[in-house]
């Protein structure tokens, strides 16, 4: 149990308590938290004001610079864990966030490596196409250049051939005859 919690359920500890009774922070420190200073006790529960105002009155009482009283809400509050409970649960809720920062930190870093790695790879990728292309293009120009010396080969043989066809024409026609 924290300090705030300690205060409240001192506040409350007593079942014959009077509706109108009120406590100061001299009269807390003599009960409980005997270590602590007068201004530490005040501030404690000024910080319960601040934090959950439902829970303490404050009650203007002559003499006393300052004294409050707990409302009827503290009982549950306390049963429900208190001031304990809170601190815990905002502790885990920065356990949490410390962790979902740490995994935004790893996924971040995990895709600058793979950008670098698509970078690099992206180059590689890139000369590549630029040989395939060339590669490409002279065996286009092989290949052009080949049947270019095909299409004159074969126009040279053509006249022969049609001459030799002619010739044996004109030879089978003089035969037959």
């Amino acid at each position: 149990m924290n300090d705030k919690d300690l205060i409240l359920q001192q506040m409350i500890s007593n079942p014959n308590r009077n509706p109108d009774t009120y406590f100061t922070p001299e009269s807390l420190i003599s009960v409980i938290l005997k270590d602590k200073h007068r201004d530490e006790i005040e501030f404690l529960i000024k910080e319960i004001i601040r934090e959950k105002p439902e829970l303490i009155k404050i009650e203007k009482v002559i003499g006393e610079p300052f004294a409050v009283s707990p409302s009827g809400l503290v009982d549950s509050f306390l049963k429900k864990g208190g001031f304990t409970r809170i601190e815990q649960d905002l502790e885990i809720e920065r356990i949490k966030q410390a962790e979902r920062e740490a995994k935004s930190d790893k996924l971040m870093d995990l895709d600058l490596k793979l950008k670098q790695f698509e970078s690099r790879i992206g180059k590689k990728l890139i000369i590549a196409g630029f040989v395939i292309a060339f590669l490409s293009f002279l065996i286009t120009v092989l290949t052009l250049e080949f049947w270019r010396v095909d299409d004159n080969n074969y126009t040279k043989e053509q006249p022969t051939t049609v001459q030799q066809l002619n010739k044996e024409q004109v030879m089978l026609k003089d035969s037959l005859n």
